[in-house]
């Protein structure tokens, strides 16, 4: 008996820690799915809110009619910098699915979350750009002509100086 223990014991050792390392994989795998789910969800409830905060911003344009709603680009900034985050978990998603051993399900909502994010960023960049042309078309500068760029740089000192 001591000898057929003795004979297996590396194999037996090698097995607990195959075991071992199957569970802690088995459990890591079932926490990124769900983690991969939550961040799905929340990609998706973002997307939602932004969605929802375009037409708040169609309404606040129609209410303006002739004034500037963003006339120091403070809320299109902080719209710009939304996007380059987002833009880098894009980016951070596809570097995942480069990842060997990715399980299925976990690149099926890999695609997902970075469709959510993709759609996001468009509806982030509309919103820039609703609220970009409005402040625009609505600016005094714009019954100005100008023949060059220098004109245009300086008739926008006179209007930062006024």
């Amino acid at each position: 008996m001591a000898v057929l223990t003795e004979q297996l014991f590396p194999a037996t050792r090698q097995l607990a820690q195959d075991v071992e390392m199957i569970s802690h994989l088995a459990a890591f795998a079932h926490e990124r799915g769900r983690l991969q789910t939550n961040l799905w969800l929340m990609a998706m409830e973002g997307r939602r809110n932004s969605q929802a905060m375009i037409q708040k911003v169609q309404a606040l344009i129609h209410k303006a009619r002739e004034e500037e709603i963003d006339p120091e680009d403070t809320f299109s900034n902080e719209l710009l910098a939304f996007q380059v985050c987002i833009k880098a978990s894009i980016l951070d998603l596809r570097a995942q699915l480069q990842e060997p051993l990715t399980p299925w399900f976990i690149r099926w909502m890999i695609r997902k979350t970075e469709r959510e994010l993709i759609r996001q960023h468009q509806l982030l960049g509309q919103m820039r750009t609703l609220i970009m042309e409005h402040d625009a078309d609505v600016s005094p500068l714009l019954d100005e002509v100008f023949t060059s760029a220098d004109d245009l740089i300086a008739a926008l000192h006179r209007d930062v100086a006024a």
